[in-house]
Formats: structure tokens, sequence, C-alpha cells
């Protein structure tokens, strides 16, 4: 099973529980300010994908929610509360996902790779 963590887009509604985020572009995730838990998981994974949840750019189109893409974890800055994870060989995989998350009721999950 693969790990897969729900992110929201750069240019989403800001929120203080994502906002560190950063991204190489609409797709492409470079780090994420997280959980101890997430960050673990982010460890213990080969590759970690990218379900990144719809969003709407302003004055644009609704954007559906999808797998964006898939990356390995370089390294982990350590912090009790919020790890920062960030990510290398970061690679588009562009699915679209069965079902829609929000990231706060589950922020991560485990699933066939796709």
């Amino acid at each position: 099973m693969a790990l897969y963590i729900v992110v929201h887009h750069r240019l989403d509604a800001p929120h203080d529980k994502w906002k560190a985020n950063k991204w190489h572009d609409d797709d492409r995730i470079a780090s994420i300010t997280t959980t101890p838990e997430i960050a673990e998981a982010c460890r213990k994974a080969d590759v970690v994908y990218v379900h990144r949840c719809c969003w709407k750019p302003k004055g644009g189109r609704y954007v559906k929610p999808s797998i964006s893409c898939a990356a390995r974890v370089s390294k982990i800055d350590n912090s009790r509360s919020q790890p920062t994870v960030h990510f290398h060989e970061v690679e588009l995989v562009g699915k679209p996902v069965k079902r829609r998350l929000y990231g706060r009721e589950q922020p991560f999950y485990s699933a066939p790779a796709p």
C-alpha cells in the first residue's frame, strides 16, 4: 500500500494549517509543515503521493482534486509540534481521485499506488 497525504493547493483560500506548505508549481509539492504523525508516516514511506484538494482560482473554473505528484522525502526538520517534510525527485502524476477530501478529517491514507 502507498501513502497519500491530503494537501490543499497553494492558491486555495489561505488557512494557517497549510499556508507554510511550499510548492514548485501548481502540481508539484516542495515541502509540508505537518503533524509529527504525518511526518513519521512520510519518513517510513518509499514514495509519498500528494492528494491535492479541489480548488478554484480567482475568477477561474473549479479544478477537481487529483493525485498531483509523487515524491520522495529528502529530509525532515525536527520540531516537536510542527515538523517540516522536504521532498525531492518530485514527479507529476495527474490522476483523478475517486473521493473528495478536505484534509481536516483525514489528512493522510493508504491505498494502492496509482
